[in-house]
């Protein structure tokens, strides 16, 4: 691990700080997230660095480290001045993290859609993309002008341009489409169910950016008596519905053939990152237990789309 700065491919002065029994002898993972940790408070508070790279392209370094590295870098709130974080690792990084990142980066396209005029009239002589001085995100708006942290029946029509569907016979062309937008439903199935079991177990849930856009709140138009975030496939079902009357039935076959496949595997690999989800959903005292409780439940539902 070392200290860099933004845009520098090497560290600034490379030191090696995880003693070797933590990585070649049996792995204890509270001792080695326990040193790591301080380390980086450390960094953080002692030496004022903004940018830290983590450098795991070692041969035979285990998943294990990998994960509580990850597992530590979400946990921004603790450091003072820590802005950014790099993990440089032997292998491509996981695909259920790309894949996770690739659906939080639509939801908050949407999202930043839906709140586009509000976020605008705050500072009319500036441009969205450059209006940092009042408001950094969406979220971030003050109740007079709240934003919208939900999906709603009226957002479908995004849902489906974003997914370049306007353009027909490409779509039916094309079974690049039918990957990216299965996916991106299987993993909002998913993620939907995991955050309402943590909700009905009575776990406070967190309302920052990265919680809204990896568990986005699903109701329907009125927000008062509509439950379909109770329901993981009920949203998912409207997208296809709107699909099919505009693409056909044998399109919506097979989307909802591949949606099937994908919810086993999301759910069966979200096991393996839980934690590293849990912290943008719950809070730190709260983790352990909300991830049980998950895990348990996830083994008791066998979610499909019919």
């Amino acid at each position: 691990m070392g200290s860099t700065f933004r845009g520098q491919a090497q560290p600034e002065f490379p030191v090696t700080i995880i003693p070797r029994k933590l990585v070649r002898d049996k792995f204890n993972k509270k001792l080695f997230e326990d040193i790591l940790m301080q380390i980086i408070l450390n960094c953080d508070q002692l030496y004022k660095e903004e940018y830290l790279l983590f450098d795991l392209g070692t041969p035979d370094v285990s998943q294990n480290i990998s994960y509580s590295v990850r597992h530590l870098l979400t946990k921004p709130y603790k450091f003072l001045s820590l802005k950014e974080f790099s993990i440089k690792e032997g292998q491509k990084k996981p695909q259920f993290i790309c894949d996770v990142n690739d659906y939080t980066f639509l939801i908050h396209r949407i999202f930043l859609e839906k709140n586009y005029r509000k976020i605008k009239n705050l500072n009319k002589w500036s441009p969205l993309v450059n209006n940092t001085k009042k408001v950094r995100h969406w979220y971030q708006l003050d109740e007079k002008n709240h934003a919208a942290k939900i999906l709603q029946p009226r957002d479908i029509p995004t849902i489906i341009r974003l997914f370049n569907l306007s353009q027909k016979n490409q779509f039916l062309s094309q079974n690049y489409y039918i990957e990216k937008i299965s996916k991106f439903l299987a993993i909002m199935i998913v993620t939907n169910l995991i955050s309402q079991i943590a909700h009905h177990s009575k776990f406070k849930l967190r309302d920052t950016f990265g919680k809204n856009i990896i568990f986005p709140e699903i109701v329907g138009d009125c927000l008062s008596c509509c439950h379909l975030h109770f329901r993981p496939t009920e949203y998912p079902s409207l997208i296809l519905k709107e699909i099919k009357s505009e693409f056909g039935e044998e399109i919506c076959l097979k989307l909802r053939e591949h949606i099937n496949k994908k919810i086993h595997n999301l759910t069966l690999e979200s096991f393996i990152y839980l934690d590293e989800l849990l912290n943008k959903l719950v809070y730190e005292e709260d983790l352990e237990a909300c991830s049980k409780k998950i895990q348990v439940e996830l083994l008791n539902h066998d979610i499909r789309l019919h």
